[in-house]
């Protein structure tokens, strides 16, 4: 009994795709607001904003900066989408686990928010009762 075969039209014998078309590997389609198919260019290499002479250091403390490196619902970025070395990005969930525990940070929800606001005690509660 034999296997069916493949058409052979769009896979070449090493099991990948031929390019009919004359486009470079690196340079992968995609679609505009038209839906047609126009090539989209490769990007630079992402630069670690922690290496460098006049880096700031990674520290748990500096919620400021460390708020960046987290989405809108409080997971820490992978470092593909961020540019930090991988080096650098140990070190940061490390200094942000170490702020979520210390209550600097949230868990959870918009981190960015939570360190942008500036956390006052409420009026009602430092007032003394009236009538006594």
């Amino acid at each position: 009994m034999s296997m069916p075969q493949r058409s052979s039209s769009s896979r070449s014998s090493s099991g990948r795709r031929d390019r009919d078309d004359e486009t470079p590997r690196n340079v992968v389609p995609s679609t505009d607001e038209n839906g047609e198919q126009r090539p989209r260019r490769p990007r630079g290499r992402k630069r670690c904003p922690f290496t460098g002479p006049n880096a700031p250091k990674i520290d748990y403390k500096d919620v400021r900066t460390l708020a960046r490196y987290l989405s809108e619902r409080g997971k820490i970025m992978p470092a593909r989408l961020s540019g930090v070395a991988a080096k650098n990005q140990r070190k940061l969930a490390i200094a942000i686990k170490r702020a979520r525990f210390l209550a600097l940070m949230p868990y959870v929800g918009d981190a960015r928010r939570a360190v942008n606001q500036n956390v006052t005690a409420p009026a009602a509660a430092t007032t003394a009762v009236k009538g006594e």
